[in-house]
Formats: structure tokens, C-alpha cells, sequence
């Protein structure tokens, strides 16, 4: 992401390669949007922000480390 703010800008790029870096961008940016939940301070953030991948992932990793069960269906689809 640093590369394509770089191109952004230093005026010596064209500005197609201008254009294509900043569509680059917004692209990565959407995907890493989807990804993390960045608005999340606190424990309390959780009731008013839609949990991501990586909530998910984290809260996964964490049950079946405390867990000596066999994971549910729900643990099996995510």
C-alpha cells in the first residue's frame, strides 16, 4: 500500500500509472476492510460493530485452545 501511495504522490508518474495505482488501492483497501475491523477499541466495541475474518478467526483460535471437546458444527463451518 505504501508503493501505490507513493505513485499517488510524487507528480513524476503519469497519471495513467497515477490511475491505475490508486484503482489498485482502493481495491486492496476493500479487501483489508473485509478482513479487520479496525473501529474496535475496546470489548464494549464489539455490541456496535460487525464482527470481521479475523474476530472470527481469533474467537475460533481461542475455543478450541481452552476447548477439550470436539468441535461443534459451527467451529466445523467457520
Amino acid at each position: 500500500m505504501e508503493q501505490l501511495t507513493d505513485i499517488n504522490e510524487k507528480s513524476a508518474y503519469g497519471d495513467t500509472l497515477k490511475q491505475k495505482a490508486k484503482i489498485i488501492s482502493n481495491k486492496l483497501q476493500s479487501i483489508e476492510d473485509g478482513l479487520f475491523q479496525e473501529k474496535i477499541k475496546t470489548i464494549q466495541d464489539e455490541i456496535n460493530y460487525a464482527r470481521k475474518f479475523t474476530n472470527h478467526i481469533a474467537r475460533l483460535c481461542q475455543v478450541m485452545i481452552d476447548d477439550d471437546h470436539r468441535p461443534t458444527g459451527g467451529m466445523l463451518e467457520r
